[in-house]
């Protein structure tokens, strides 16, 4: 470039003088122009540069930005996946408690079921599959102890048969019958008999509620009497609830006899 400018100088200087002022300007507008072309040139390198830098730029914070979404989805899976297993571990805590919760109350029901017996594991048990209703047998025996009150025509009888005598009299209102068949002696209260007979004769709801339970009683066909020890036992049957109705044995005459307010 300093070459040609070199050039159209020495061709300014040659010109001759009889070159007008028009051509002498030709000549500086061209020298002008070529002077003027690198400078658009390196006018023209700084947009294309600053255009390459944005685009760099734009691309590294696209890269940078693909990265922090990597990054977050990433981050977002792993909670995810932490509140998943935090979810599985709840329900299945919940569902073991509530399986310990199902067990604890079978085992209370179970354990209510068996406690409906009185008594022991190593109590004797014997049960009757038969109604209360008096047998011949027992009629005429409850008969003769009617009339006489002879405490020898129980010997023999099982708990269960006295229990029959007992509810049978009380049934038909036979108080020296009822009287009689109770246990008296040490360690056993008993009224007196004259006391006994006016707050029996006088209490006319426990005669209606007599005559109701025995009518429920010929319902039932299961029986179970219990031996709590040799000399007692209680007599089990179900009503509205479990009911246990208690007798002892007296040693002396070898006979069963009732406890005075046997049901408790």
């Amino acid at each position: 470039m300093d070459k040609q400018l070199k050039d159209l100088k020495l061709q300014f200087e040659q010109i001759p003088t009889a070159f007008t002022e028009k051509d002498k300007e030709a000549i500086r507008s061209k020298i002008d122009k070529i002077q003027q072309k690198p400078r658009r040139r390196e006018i023209q390198l700084f947009p294309k540069l600053l255009t390459g830098l944005v685009v760099t730029f734009a691309i590294i914070i696209f890269i940078v930005t693909i990265d922090q979404q990597g990054l977050l989805r990433s981050g977002s899976s792993q909670l995810s996946d932490s509140a998943l297993e935090k979810s599985s571990d709840n329900k299945a805590d919940m569902a073991q408690t509530e399986a310990l919760e199902s067990k604890e109350e079978n085992s209370i029901h179970d354990s209510s079921t068996e406690n409906k017996s009185f008594g022991n594991d190593d109590s004797v048990r014997d049960t009757y599959h038969e109604s209360i209703a008096l047998s011949e047998e027992l009629t005429n025996i409850y008969q003769e102890y009617k009339t006489t009150l002879d405490d020898s025509l129980l010997v023999d009888l099982t708990p269960f048969d006295v229990f029959k005598l007992y509810n049978y009299a009380n049934l038909h209102d036979d108080l020296d019958v009822v009287y009689a068949l109770y246990m008296k002696g040490n360690n056993h209260y008993v009224p007196d008999r004259d006391t006994f007979m006016e707050e029996a004769k006088n209490d006319i709801t426990a005669k209606q509620q007599i005559e109701e339970n025995y009518n429920k009683m010929l319902e039932i066909n299961s029986y179970t009497v219990v031996y709590l020890h040799e000399n007692e036992a209680l007599v089990e049957y179900q009503l509205d609830d479990l009911i246990g109705f208690r007798l002892y044995k007296d040693t002396e005459l070898n006979v069963w006899k009732v406890s005075y307010m046997p049901i408790q």
